[in-house]
């Protein structure tokens, strides 16, 4: 089964809905290529991979409004959690997200 993503889910501090998966990186003044590498280093203990852009989206909804960019990336090595970033991380397939967040 191949990897569709790792999950990081943002410590309910961090959050702005506690206890949600989140599945994106995100930082401010820097470009999306700039925040992509910088957070799944931060986060996930990931580097020096070739990120390779998908597409754009915009997300918006009572709490937030959101560009982002989506990269895909293959890693073949162990992830290092941040504890201070990052709860917990889970492998799932891609029909698993597209089903838990379009249903």
């Amino acid at each position: 089964m191949p990897l569709a993503a790792v999950d990081p889910v943002t410590k309910a501090s961090q959050a702005p809905r506690p206890c949600l998966t989140m599945l994106c990186c995100a930082g401010a003044n820097e470009s999306y290529e700039e925040s992509a590498e910088r957070e799944i280093e931060e986060e996930m203990g990931v580097r020096n991979v070739q990120l390779q852009k998908c597409f754009d989206f915009y997300h918006a909804d009572d709490i937030s409004r959101v560009w982002g960019r989506l990269f895909s990336c293959t890693y073949d090595g162990s992830f290092r959690l941040d504890p201070e970033e990052v709860e917990s991380g889970d492998f799932m397939s891609v029909k698993v997200i597209l089903h838990s967040f379009i249903n």
